[in-house]
């Protein structure tokens, strides 16, 4: 089911940013399915049991990155940053936190 979505996520994305860096499409296309691949496994290891933590983090992260692209190729400015770079690091504070859970 999470590859299913991630994949009808990542051809919208796909959709979206290519116009805007034809030339890019390569590099950004497999940073896209190296994303979509961390997203589906982390919510994958929830759904086996892993801490809520890691599919959380795991989906902030790929939400944060959204800002990301949004800011390099579509539509520069600070508003990306004003939301992206809070999900980002509270993406990476979870993942973090999810150590603790695993060994605790």
């Amino acid at each position: 089911m999470a590859a299913v979505a991630m994949a009808a996520i990542m051809a919208m994305m796909a959709r979206w940013v290519f116009p805007h860096a034809p030339d890019m499409r390569v590099p950004i296309g497999i940073y896209m399915l190296v994303i979509a691949a961390m997203c589906v496994v982390a919510v994958g290891a929830g759904a086996a049991g892993a801490p809520w933590m890691i599919p959380v983090g795991a989906v902030m992260f790929t939400a944060s990155d959204i800002a990301v692209v949004r800011d390099r190729f579509v539509a520069p400015g600070f508003v990306n940053r004003l939301w992206g770079l809070p999900l980002y690091y509270a993406a990476q504070l979870i993942i973090a936190w999810s150590i603790m859970a695993v060994n605790g």
